[in-house]
Order: structure tokens, then C-alpha cells, then sequence
């Protein structure tokens, strides 16, 4: 969820840092990329609380961080540290929601 309020908050630096956009006219897509970053995060917060949650979440969850995951591989991750970062945070983020689907009981 963090990533989503980074996103709302400050779209300027994923577009400069991620997307090397310097545009600003594109703010509006990464906040509604923020935006999903939360929706995903906030259900992912209540699984606990409801299980039956748990397969949608993972299932669209790691179908999201995967391709944005694989997408950072193909995009020059070792431009900067920052898109490093977000290729990392994605494919583990992959390998947690792989993990919690395939080999936790519910």
C-alpha cells in the first residue's frame, strides 16, 4: 500500500524515476496506478479477517506483480537504482503471494 500512497502523493517521481516520463500531463495514470497499489493492498488486509478472499487477492495480486515484474526485466532495471528497486519489490512480491497460494494452508 505504501507504493499506492507514494503514487497519489508524489506521481512526478515514478514518472521521472520508473517510467523516465517527464511529462507531468501523465500524473493522473500513475495515480490511478496508486490507486490500484491500494485496493490490492487494502484486500490483501483483510484476508485475515476474511479467508475466502484470499485465492481473488493472490490470484490478481500476483498476476499483477508478475507482469509488472517481468516488465521491469525488459525495461533496463539497471538504469537506476530506483527501477531496480521496483523490479525487486515486484518479483518478490510474486514469490510471497506464490508461497501464500501453493504452499500455506489456508
Amino acid at each position: 500500500m505504501s507504493a499506492g500512497f507514494k503514487q497519489l502523493s508524489n506521481p512526478e517521481f515514478t514518472l521521472r524515476e520508473i517510467f523516465n516520463i517527464t511529462d507531468s500531463k501523465s500524473a493522473i495514470l500513475v495515480k490511478e496506478l496508486g490507486i490500484h497499489n491500494m485496493c490490492i493492498g487494502f484486500f490483501g488486509l483483510l484476508t485475515p479477517t476474511f479467508p475466502s478472499l484470499k485465492v481473488g487477492v493472490v490470484l490478481i495480486a500476483g498476476l499483477y506483480f508478475g507482469t509488472a515484474g517481468l516488465l521491469h526485466v525488459f525495461n533496463n532495471p539497471l538504469q537506476n537504482q530506483n527501477k531496480m528497486i521496483a523490479m525487486i519489490s515486484d518479483l518478490y512480491a510474486l514469490v510471497i503471494l506464490f508461497f501464500l497460494a501453493f504452499f500455506r494452508s489456508s
